[in-house]
């Protein structure tokens, strides 16, 4: 689906995507579905994919020579010679989100299904993306479907704003009678600071190997893969999903700091100084913000309000823990200097 005029004023509008973006790209409509189906058996038998409601299939062969070139490429082995013919092996994805997260449902048809389950032959699919447009990392995954094997590629160091998925991706493949099926589900919980509330386009590309196909570009290739634009929640849908967001990240710091205080309250593997002077108070000051929320299932709009300027701090008080103990040691060694 190319994009509108319209779509583009609108997202130029928040500042998620322009017009030279999506130049000649294909663009995925993700909408927003609460009570999305869950698997492979949930997805196969759900409306959505008997209607073919939500259907992207605007699969390409991959190009001969660039896929030559990956056996170079040192992240994966793929599949890349004597690809079958397309016919019959048609490639398509659904994709959904709602309060808990990203639902994506990929169909690889393929006729010969009973003979690679025999022969115990693979389709192997391989799946990029960046939770925005600008200055993010993005992420690779690699599903051989019929071994039920994922392969996580993190194109990103650790940091407050760049985590692993290995930990909460979850994803199934089975064989179906058509072929293989493959679901995934990203919680947003570790993409929290990208939600995409406002319109926003993220990169996308899905490859299937084996035969050789691909939706958006060629590996690695994060300028020419496609877009998936995520359809605007309702005002209340927004605040179902910054709320289940707010929740987690007080149930994340409340099991953080209980650690943190009982290593560094400890007076022989601790330091006393640092976690009276620096780390309790703000541990009680965090504590007590969290508290006067109230009880989690009663909040609304303005409690969210209300936690969104310490939502980082508690969902990666690990590194805050990190940075307070990096200021509190310079600090010391500037006084000793003295």
């Amino acid at each position: 689906m190319r994009i509108s005029t319209a779509m583009l004023l609108v997202a130029a509008a928040v500042g998620s995507v322009n017009a030279d973006e999506v130049q000649d790209r294909k663009v995925y409509e993700c909408r927003y579905m609460e009570n999305a189906p869950y698997g492979v058996t949930a997805w196969a038998e759900s409306e959505m994919v008997k209607t073919g409601t939500g259907k992207e299939s605007r699969f390409v062969p991959y190009n001969s020579e660039a896929a030559k070139g990956l056996i170079l490429d040192a992240t994966a082995l793929r599949d890349v010679s004597s690809a079958p013919e397309l016919k019959g092996r048609e490639t398509s994805f659904y994709m959904v989100y709602n309060s808990r997260g990203w639902y994506i449902y990929i169909d690889c048809r393929e006729p010969q299904i009973q003979t690679y389950v025999d022969e115990r032959k693979d389709i192997a699919l391989e799946i990029f993306f960046s939770p925005g447009l600008e200055r993010v990392s993005y992420y690779q995954m690699i599903v051989n479907q019929l071994a039920s094997r994922v392969s996580h590629y993190d194109w990103g160091m650790p940091h407050r704003h760049y985590r692993s998925l290995k930990e909460h991706v979850r994803i199934e493949s089975l064989p179906i009678t058509t072929g293989f099926a493959t679901f995934l589900f990203i919680p947003w919980e570790c993409l929290y600071d990208r939600l995409p509330l406002d319109g926003d386009h993220w990169r996308f590309s899905l490859m299937r190997w084996g035969p050789s196909m691909t939706w958006g570009g060629k590996v690695h290739d994060t300028g020419n893969f496609g877009l998936i634009h995520f359809q605007p929640p309702s005002p209340s849908q927004r605040v179902e999903i910054e709320k289940r967001i707010l929740r987690a990240a007080w149930f994340e710091f409340r099991a953080t700091a209980t650690a943190a205080a009982n290593f560094w309250s400890d007076e022989e593997l601790g330091d006393l100084d640092f976690y009276d002077g620096a780390l309790k108070p703000l541990i009680d000051q965090y504590t007590a913000l969290g508290e006067s929320l109230g009880e989690p299932d009663g909040w609304d709009a303005e409690t969210v309000k209300k936690g969104r300027p310490v939502l980082g701090d508690w969902m990666e008080f690990r590194y805050k823990v990190a940075e307070l103990r990096t200021e509190f040691l310079m600090n010391k060694r500037f006084a000793d200097s003295k």
